[in-house]
């Protein structure tokens, strides 16, 4: 009798023990695949914005890039949209509210130069009232010359909070 208890137990706990390894592994895919979207889309809204900004340096109107950055705004998970024409001196952000204080951050931190697209890496920082922003930039290229800039702020507490509604 105790062999047959002590073979139930132990198979048992084993049993018990692949159940759980197996739903860590399932959870912890789950959850990365869904991070790897999310950064897929974060640079897919870049590289649009990235687009329109190209376009409108081409046709000399900046009114298609504010119309695609008002959209772009509405996402929960974008806190700004931001974008620059060199050649004009335009400098629009959105929601004005963060104009200066973007500004002050952006001075302190260059953006690395990239090409028409993503720039590969995110930044992140800290704004006055606290929330944590990664931000994504673009800088737009004409006959090879950097022509504008694009950039995209996330809120990273909604970027988690959203993986965590995705994978709970």
């Amino acid at each position: 009798m105790k062999l047959m208890t002590r073979f139930s137990l132990s198979h048992s706990g084993i049993v018990i023990l692949t159940l759980l390894i197996s739903f860590f592994f399932i959870y912890e895919g789950a959850r990365l695949t869904y991070q790897r979207q999310a950064r897929l889309s974060q640079e897919q809204q870049i590289s649009d914005l990235a687009l329109a900004a190209k376009e409108s340096l081409v046709q000399h109107e900046d009114v298609a890039v504010l119309n695609f950055m008002k959209s772009v705004v509405r996402n929960p998970l974008v806190v700004y949209a931001a974008y620059s024409n060199f050649s004009s001196g335009t400098r629009t952000v959105l929601p004005q509210t963060l104009d200066k204080e973007l500004l002050a951050n952006w001075q302190k931190s260059k953006p690395a130069d990239s090409s028409a697209g993503g720039s590969g890496q995110p930044n992140t920082f800290r704004l006055s009232n606290g929330m944590e922003i990664v931000e994504w930039s673009s800088t737009p290229r004409l006959e090879g010359h950097a022509a504008g800039l694009v950039r995209l702020g996330f809120s990273k507490a909604a970027l988690e909070k959203d993986l965590a509604g995705q994978t709970s």
